[in-house]
């Protein structure tokens, strides 16, 4: 365990950020001022032996970590916040330290895991979004073929997916490219973050690829938080369009809905094949010019009193898809005894120089609650041989 005489600064404020703390929530919690805690991050001041177990206890993270180096380094491209420009600093903040630390133990599994390679390519020289869509369909193999599981094709093709719960019920999904560092070079992971309170299996889908489009579309904008509210907006329904476009691929999707484009119930059907709600394959029939713009309205109408604007049929049955590539590597590393739990939890400490418990791991990577103490090993044996069957020295 490497770890340094010196309080470091950068860990408090680290470990601030990925409790959701503003500076002043802190100093209610271990009454100091913000301008001392504003101090400690700096490292122009230390924490006396009093605070720093104040500290401790406000927030969760062991003593080692406030005294351990920086041992990884990382750098971000754009954040696709759904509602950026109403959500908070503090939120953003928030949620990406989380995504710092998801990307760190990605990181540290692939050094014995082989988990499959990131594959996009480059659409940036294809003008048309719909042309976009239907290009990286044919270059990943899909055809026209309804989409099954989009967390699970995205995962196919490495990115790094993970559902949280977030403390702002203004955000419902965000990405992130993370930029790790190495002695040898650096790596991007291309993250995508999914919240566990979304509505279905159908919006699940419509809101991972709408992330894709992010990093299909939006990677060249320099800074995507210094655009106004016009530009942002643009930015988001071009990530719509482009989801429709992949999702529901103008051919196929064209001779479905086409049959009976008028019918709600229809559409119902076609929601068992195409794995989308039926709202968006609606906007997609508008898209089309399959049905009119005044259809299109009393289409949307009939699904407001049906109540299917709130919760659309099929969505409280089918169950939501989520990140499995994680899960998979664990009981993988654990089953072939390659770690235990806690040989695996030391070891990355030792290497991240940061320090999770079993249950942040758990809910950075979507395992279940208790998924370590599946693995854990007991020393205590409840029974013995018999003296007369063990077998004499």
């Amino acid at each position: 365990m490497s770890v340094q005489h010196q309080f470091n600064g950068q860990r408090l404020k680290e470990a601030r950020m990925y409790r959701g703390m503003t500076l002043e929530e802190l100093k209610e919690k271990i009454g100091v001022s913000k301008q001392m805690i504003s101090k400690y991050e700096q490292n122009i001041s230390a924490p006396t032996p009093e605070i720093l177990f104040s500290l401790l206890q406000a927030l969760r993270f062991p003593k080692e970590f406030f005294y351990s180096s920086n041992k990884q380094n990382f750098a971000y491209g754009n954040s696709y916040f759904r509602s950026l420009l109403s959500t908070s600093k503090k939120d953003k903040q928030y949620q990406l330290s989380r995504v710092e630390n998801i990307v760190s133990l990605r990181s540290f599994l692939e050094e014995t895991v082989e988990f499959p390679e990131f594959e996009l390519p480059d659409l940036s020289d294809i003008e048309s979004l719909e042309e976009k869509a239907g290009l990286l369909r044919n270059l990943w193999n899909l055809g026209e073929a309804p989409i099954e599981n989009a967390v699970e094709l995205l995962e196919s093709k490495g990115f790094v997916i993970s559902d949280l719960t977030f403390s702002s019920e203004k955000i419902d999904a965000f990405s992130q490219r993370v930029t790790m560092e190495f002695q040898n070079g650096v790596k991007n992971y291309y993250v995508i973050v999914l919240g566990s309170n979304k509505k279905s299996f159908y919006r699940r889908q419509f809101d991972v690829i709408h992330e894709l489009a992010h990093f299909i579309q939006h990677e060249d904008i320099d800074n995507i938080e210094d655009e106004n509210n016009d530009v942002y907006k643009k930015i988001e329904r071009e990530a719509d369009s482009l989801a429709g476009y992949f999702l529901l691929p103008k051919k196929a999707f064209s001779i479905d809905v086409s049959k009976d484009p008028l019918n709600l119930n229809h559409y119902r059907e076609l929601k068992v094949k195409w794995k989308v709600s039926i709202a968006s394959m609606i906007y997609r029939a508008k898209q089309l010019e399959i049905i009119t713009q005044d259809e299109f309205v009393r289409l949307y109408k009939n699904l407001s009193k049906r109540g299917w604007r709130k919760v659309e049929p099929l969505d409280e049955i089918m169950p939501i898809a989520m990140p499995e590539a994680f899960e998979e590597a664990l009981e993988l590393l654990f089953e072939e005894k390659i770690y235990t739990p806690k040989s695996f939890v030391e070891e990355y400490s030792n290497i991240s120089g940061k320090y999770l418990t079993y249950q942040e791991i758990e809910e950075l990577l979507c395992l279940d609650d208790g998924f370590f103490s599946k693995y854990q090993q007991s020393n205590t044996k409840i029974v013995t041989l018999k003296r007369s069957y063990v077998d004499p020295i």
